[in-house]
């Protein structure tokens, strides 16, 4: 599937409580998304912070917390492992 410039890429947010959205699409680097940019390209299918956390914030998808980040990382900055 290809993308137009113009078109952005799909990403999905479960619940309207989670901090985190899914890549429906392959997001490029340097594409921005609500208020922040991607850093480092997104694949189809990874989970990705729609903003700032720091160490120790909690990751909140389908509402529910699913994991603690590594490290204070930058919004939207790659997959969560």
């Amino acid at each position: 599937m290809t993308q137009s410039k113009a078109q952005s890429p799909r990403t999905l947010r479960l619940n309207v409580e989670d901090n985190l959205i899914i890549a429906i699409d392959r997001i490029a680097q340097g594409t921005t998304i609500g208020q922040v940019t991607v850093q480092v390209e997104i694949p189809r299918g990874h989970k990705m912070s729609i903003r700032s956390r720091q160490a120790g914030d909690l990751m909140i998808k389908f509402g529910q917390v699913i994991g603690l980040p590594e490290s204070g990382r930058q919004p939207v900055t790659g997959s969560i492992r």
